[in-house]
């Protein structure tokens, strides 16, 4: 399936080129509450599949609007918050 693009050089037609697609936009607003686990977004986005919510994190992230950060121990587990950008 080919990505869609606006292709227009402009804040709101990039924005929308990334955060058009299903769940983009809904994923972005769960991080908006701050940084969560993927289990975390999993849980609260029912109905997304754990293959697309992979897909749309990897997809944000290499757009710049969301980063993987590793807390420390004793949690040690890998969360996901929204980049500057991505706010």
């Amino acid at each position: 399936m080919s990505k869609r693009s606006y292709e227009q050089v402009c804040a709101l037609a990039t924005a929308l080129d990334i955060l058009g697609d299903r769940w983009s936009l809904l994923i972005a607003r769960e991080l908006l509450f701050g940084a969560r686990r993927y289990s975390d977004i999993l849980r609260y986005l029912p109905g997304i599949g754990t293959n697309l919510l992979a897909r749309r994190l990897k997809e944000l992230e290499g757009a710049g609007f969301i980063e993987r950060q590793k807390l420390p121990p004793p949690a040690g587990t890998t969360v996901y918050a929204l980049t500057p950008i991505g706010r």
